[in-house]
C-alpha cells in the first residue's frame, strides 16, 4: 500500500516570526539605501557645479571677464542666462537675445514667452523640487507678472559688508563690490554699457563685464564661486522668497548670495530669512542631508562647507581681496 506523503505547513507563529525578521532587515538596510540615494544626489549636485565652473571659464577666456553676477537690475539678464552657450544651450540663448533684452520683451512676444520655460538640467539640485517655473515674479509697467524656469545656485557677490553689491567708483570713499562677480553698475542707474529704447523693453549692449581672473588677489583656490542658494520649503518657486526665474535680473535674490558674519551658511531647507527683504534668503544653503552646502571655487575645484563653518573664514572665502589667510583646516 502506497504511503501517503503529507506537506507541512507554516505555522502562524512561524509566519509571523519570518515576517518580523523581514522587518528588521528592512529597516537595517533602509538608512543605508537612504545613504547612497543622498550621495548620488550630492553626487549630480557637485557636477552641475563643475559644469557652471567650466562654463564660467569658458565665458571668461571668450570674454576676458567673470560673468556679471547680473547686468542692469532692470529686468536683463543674470549670470546664469551669460553663461548658457557654455552649457550647450546656445539655441536658447541666441533666440532670447539673453545679452541685449529684458525679460519682460521675452513675454511679451510671442513664441519666446515658452522658451523661458525651457529648464536647464545643470541648473537644478536632485535634492529639491527638481525643475519648476517661477510663480509671482516681477512685473514692470503693466508687463507680467512673468514666469520662467529656476535655478537651485547663486553667484558669490560677497561678504555682506557691500550692500548693494554692485560697484559705484563715483561714490564718497567708492563702493566696490568685495564678491567675485560685480554686475555692470558704475553707479546706482548708471552702467559700463548703453542702454536704448524704453521701459520695460531696454536693449542694453556694448557692456562687459568687471572684473577677470587675474583680479583676484587671494587666489582662485581660496575664493567661492557659485553654491547652492538657501531656499525655504514653503516657497518654492517664490521671486518674493528669492526663487524667481534666472532670466530676470530684477532682483538680485532670484541669483547672487553672500557669505560672511552676517550670511552664514543656512543650516536647513526650513531656516529663516535674514531680515531686508530684498536679501531675505541673501545667503548659501542646501537641502542636503546635514546642511551641506556645495560650492565651485574660482579655480574649478568643488568643495563641501557645512553650517559649522567659522563665518568670518567663509567671509574670507567670498571676499576675493581680503588678503586674509585661509587655515588648511578651515574646512
Amino acid at each position: 500500500m502506497r504511503a501517503r506523503l503529507f506537506q507541512r505547513a507554516f505555522t502562524l507563529v512561524e509566519l509571523l516570526v519570518v515576517i518580523a525578521i523581514i522587518g528588521i532587515l528592512i529597516a537595517l538596510l533602509l538608512p543605508a539605501v537612504q545613504a547612497a540615494r543622498e550621495a548620488a544626489r550630492r553626487m549630480q549636485c557637485t557636477n552641475n557645479l563643475k559644469q557652471m565652473g567650466i562654463a564660467v571659464h569658458g565665458w571668461h577666456d571668450a570674454r576676458g571677464a567673470i560673468p556679471p553676477c547680473l547686468l542692469t537690475g532692470r529686468g536683463h539678464a543674470t549670470w546664469a542666462g551669460i553663461i548658457l552657450p557654455f552649457l550647450e544651450n546656445g539655441i536658447l540663448y541666441d533666440q532670447c537675445e539673453i545679452e541685449n533684452r529684458t525679460v519682460y520683451y521675452l513675454w511679451h512676444t510671442v513664441g519666446l514667452r515658452e522658451l523661458m520655460k525651457q529648464p536647464v538640467p545643470a541648473f537644478s539640485c536632485p535634492s529639491r523640487t527638481g525643475l519648476r517655473l517661477s510663480i509671482n515674479d516681477t512685473s514692470r509697467v503693466g508687463v507680467g507678472p512673468v514666469s520662467g524656469a529656476c535655478i537651485d545656485y547663486a553667484i558669490n557677490v560677497g561678504d555682506g559688508n557691500v550692500i548693494p553689491f554692485w560697484s559705484d567708483p563715483s561714490a564718497s570713499p567708492p563702493r566696490i563690490c568685495n564678491g567675485i562677480s560685480p554686475s555692470t553698475h558704475t553707479g546706482p542707474l548708471t552702467y559700463n554699457g548703453t542702454l536704448s529704447g524704453s521701459e520695460p523693453f531696454l536693449i542694453y549692449s556694448g557692456w562687459k563685464g568687471m572684473r577677470s581672473f587675474r583680479d583676484i588677489s587671494d587666489g582662485l583656490s581660496n575664493t567661492l564661486l557659485i553654491g547652492e542658494k538657501h531656499l525655504s520649503q514653503e516657497h518654492i518657486g517664490d521671486y518674493n522668497f528669492g526663487d524667481g526665474t534666472y532670466f530676470s535680473d530684477d532682483s538680485p535674490g532670484q541669483t547672487c548670495r553672500m557669505a560672511g558674519p552676517r550670511f552664514p551658511l543656512a543650516e536647513s531647507a526650513t531656516s529663516p530669512g535674514l531680515g531686508n527683504p530684498l536679501y531675505l534668503y541673501g545667503r548659501f544653503g542646501s537641502w542636503h542631508a546635514g546642511g551641506v552646502c556645495s560650492f565651485v571655487f574660482a579655480d574649478g575645484s568643488v568643495q563641501s562647507l557645512t553650517p559649522a563653518i567659522d563665518s568670518v573664514i567663509l567671509g574670507n572665502l567670498a571676499n576675493y581681496s581680503d588678503g586674509n589667510v585661509i587655515p588648511d583646516d578651515a574646512f
